[in-house]
């Protein structure tokens, strides 16, 4: 009976890290090499200028990318992924690091909450792929995200006004605008220029080649023309070079140094222990051994001190230029700060998820693979605890450069491996360079990023074709996201589009129109006025029977369904006159639909295609750029005609639309 097992039953009873899946497939390893190596060196640039905007320094964002590239690689559910820090993961970090900053008075102060919010985003994100929770991701509306992404992409751009004018940006989107004179009354012109140069660089080099990226050419062109002609703008300045340093509690590391600082033994709280000695660093004879924790350590040790002449004989020696934690480390933070914790590391937890599985959707249809979202999400999580353990900015899967690794030959998982051990190889010999990178070259840098992210090409080009209530709540959630709460945004938006779906079924309730999934000719009972057809064309043709109206939480079915067609289907015909609605998400899995099917030389007629559906269709160009007029018919008898008369001729006529 074993024997009988289907592949898909064997599917659903396999763990989600069998033994075998943890090693890497080298069949395509030259491929692999490729891909990891471009990935690499596009998510380079892309690493520091995140870094930067997080306000944790640009060694975060290569901590970020190393870390969790290496580790939702070996662990995660798409086998040609890239993950590191991405723009909407970066927005949502320098909320939480300004946050902490303002509530603990400086980045090292606040590290504890910082670090404490990182890890338990990657624990919720864990815990999310465990519960199998991925799947609901699809039920998010197409408006949703678009105003999501485009608020994001918003947020990153008025963000670098400021560093591509020469200046320090504000702590809030509302800030910048509403202290934009500051920077404009005081323009840096060689910032400026710098600025622009990147931009153009990065939109004109690939016309001349795309075998380099063009953010690399950019940064390296214009860091190179600000260092030689010695030009007057803020820099990076200096970032660690080597292995990065495990932190624990928030901001213990352990590197070793030369330069030692007196510590009090007894440090009951911070500040509490008057600093004024300094000794001798090889002076070690006045030093009696003494236990103590490094949580008992104060952060106040860190600062310059001047020797009194009384050593007290039981006080251990630190290097002075740990980032030193509060008594008590990460597990002392205060009762108070436990929710503002919480909810941020859901924020990036639920953010992290969508990112990630969006690109996960994006690399299958490259691919023609299918990913497993459950896995993704706990490798997901496991590579952004481990980037929270040494200080990295959380990230998830980065879609263009997941998509650069698939164009150049990466194939499995070793190329994201290798994208990682490139980042690894900069890190320990060129560490040292990126201090002189101007910080007008990365907001350059993030501009043509946040450009990107905006939806225009969807989303924002068909706001006026789409239906109202989808357009309003696109507008809604992208107000929100640039002004507010990011989390906020989502929920709202989910909500109205919930809301507003209830009423439109209920008013087609009224009507006695039922939303039903689409089934198969071969499942279903034909039609009266399809048996001729069926029985004369059943080997060359396929009948769809389309119930209800196509809204967002359908298009996922609908999709799946479309993928089941038998290979040697030569017509599908689409019959309509039951779907009395269609919405902005169902209208682009419909046009994703008809482009799939046209590659694989299937031609898609319509039938009955009420007023509603079809003006949509024309507004959006389906009609007449993917469906021509004349393969519209109201009655099936004229579509039955056409076929007896044009069936033979099918692949002819596909070449001439």
């Amino acid at each position: 009976m074993a024997k009988n097992i289907t592949k898909k039953a064997r599917d659903k009873t396999k763990t989600p890290f069998s033994f075998s899946e943890i090693f890497f497939d080298f069949k395509h390893v030259k491929g692999d090499v490729f891909g990891g190596i471009t990935a690499g060196i596009v998510a380079l640039p892309l690493a520091l200028a995140f870094g930067v905007q997080s306000g944790m320094g640009a060694i975060a964002g290569l901590y970020g990318a190393m870390m969790l590239g290496c580790i939702a690689a070996i662990f995660g559910g798409t086998a040609t992924q890239i993950s590191g820090p991405t723009g909407p993961m970066t927005i949502v970090s320098a909320t939480v690091i300004a946050a902490a900053i303002e509530m603990s008075g400086s980045l090292q102060a606040g590290m504890g909450i910082i670090i404490a919010t990182f890890l338990l985003a990657g624990g919720f994100q864990i815990l999310l792929g465990v519960l199998k929770i991925g799947k609901y991701i699809k039920y998010i509306p197409y408006p949703v995200v678009s105003g999501f992404m485009t608020g994001i992409g918003i947020i990153i751009i008025l963000i670098e006004i400021y560093p591509f004018m020469g200046h320090k940006s504000a702590k809030s989107t509302i800030k910048i605008i509403t202290q934009i004179s500051e920077p404009l009354s005081s323009l840096n012109w060689m910032a400026i220029g710098l600025g622009g140069m990147t931009i153009a660089i990065i939109y004109l080099f690939p016309k001349v080649t795309k075998v380099v990226p063009g953010a690399l050419v950019a940064l390296l062109a214009a860091t190179l023309t600000a260092y030689y002609l010695k030009l007057n703008v803020p820099l990076i300045g200096d970032i660690p070079s080597g292995l990065p340093s495990l932190k624990i509690g928030g901001k213990l590391m352990l590197d070793p140094s030369i330069v030692w600082t007196a510590v009090g033994h007894n440090i009951p709280y911070i500040g509490g222990f008057p600093l004024d000695i300094q000794v001798n660093p090889h002076d070690m004879s006045l030093v009696r051994e003494l236990p103590i924790s490094p949580f008992m350590i104060d952060p106040i040790a860190s600062q310059d001190i001047s020797y009194s002449g009384n050593l007290p004989l039981n006080v251990p020696f630190i290097p002075s230029d740990i980032p030193l934690v509060k008594a008590g480390g990460l597990f002392s933070i205060a009762p108070s700060m436990t929710w503002m914790i919480i909810e941020f590391a859901a924020t990036i937890a639920a953010l992290g998820t969508i990112d990630s599985l969006l690109t996960s959707v994006v690399a299958d249809n490259i691919t023609k693979t299918k990913h497993n979202s459950h896995r993704e999400l706990i490798g997901q999580g496991i590579g952004n605890v481990a980037s929270g353990l040494i200080g990295g900015l959380p990230g998830a899967g980065a879609t263009m450069r997941t998509i650069v690794n698939i164009n150049t030959g990466g194939k499995t998982r070793l190329s994201g491996l290798i994208h990682s051990l490139l980042l690894f190889v900069i890190l320990i010999g060129l560490g040292k360079y990126a201090s002189h990178i101007p910080m007008c070259v990365l907001a350059g840098i993030l501009i043509t990023v946040g450009i990107g992210i905006v939806d225009y090409h969807k989303g924002l080009r068909h706001l006026f074709q789409v239906p109202r209530a989808d357009a309003v709540i696109l507008i809604i959630v992208m107000a929100i996201t640039v002004f507010g709460n990011l989390i906020h945004a989502v929920g709202v938006g989910v909500v109205l589009a919930c809301v507003l779906f209830m009423k439109k079924a209920s008013d087609l309730a009224e009507l006695e129109t039922t939303v039903t999934p689409l089934g198969s000719s071969r499942e279903e009972e034909l039609w009266e006025d399809e048996k001729s057809v069926y029985d004369e064309y059943r080997d060359k043709i396929y009948i769809k029977h389309m119930s209800g109206p196509m809204f967002f939480g359908f298009t996922s079915r609908f999709q799946e369904l479309i993928k089941e067609l038998d290979p040697g289907i030569k017509v599908l015909i689409i019959r309509m006159k039951d779907v009395p609605y269609i919405d902005q998400s169902g209208v682009y899995v419909l046009q994703e639909a008809i482009l799939e099917l046209r590659m694989k030389d299937v031609m898609v007629l319509m039938t009955g295609v009420p007023p509603q559906p079809l003006d949509m269709m024309k507004k959006i160009d389906i009609i007449p750029s993917l469906i021509s007029e004349e393969l519209l018919f109201k009655k099936f008898t004229d579509c039955e005609l056409w076929l007896k008369y044009n069936l033979k001729n099918i692949s002819e006529n596909l070449k001439k639309l």
